[in-house]
């Protein structure tokens, strides 16, 4: 399912907050999940060497801004970030799942799928629809 409006998370103490820029040319949701790009947080693609960066909180520094952020060509806005334990939706979340690498999709969700991407989260739990992924546990290298 993809991102298409802003979205709740939940997590799992303690977690730490990041503060950044975004990269341009792009539309982003809060409660999507994030990658590293040239040193600003993006939206994930099926792209080798983009380290996931977390759970994208707010925008301007500030979490109580809106749940949307177009982001034209031009100056780069500044967003929040957390990283640590994130309950992320997943359909058929299971037990089986626990100890596996997920890998964020193109659409700002998560897969088992590496395709082209080097880098990914460990699953450290589940419930029903949702995994729980470990932003502070990478696995991966860049090649």
């Amino acid at each position: 399912m993809a991102i298409t409006a802003e979205r709740t998370f939940e997590t799992v103490a303690p977690v730490v907050r990041l503060q950044g820029q975004l990269t341009t040319n792009a539309t982003y949701y809060k409660g999507q999940l994030v990658v590293w790009n040239a040193g600003r947080f993006a939206n994930p693609t099926n792209a080798a060497n983009l380290v996931p960066a977390g759970v994208l909180t707010g925008f301007g520094f500030d979490p109580t801004a809106g749940g949307t952020q177009v982001v034209p060509d031009g100056p780069t806005p500044d967003a929040e970030v957390i990283r640590g334990k994130v309950w992320v939706p997943f359909t058929g979340a299971a037990q089986t799942d626990v100890g596996l690498i997920f890998y964020l999709a193109d659409n700002g969700d998560v897969t088992k799928t590496a395709g082209n991407k080097t880098w990914g989260v460990l699953c450290v739990g589940f419930k029903s629809g949702y995994v729980l992924l470990d932003f502070d546990n990478l696995q991966g290298a860049a090649s």
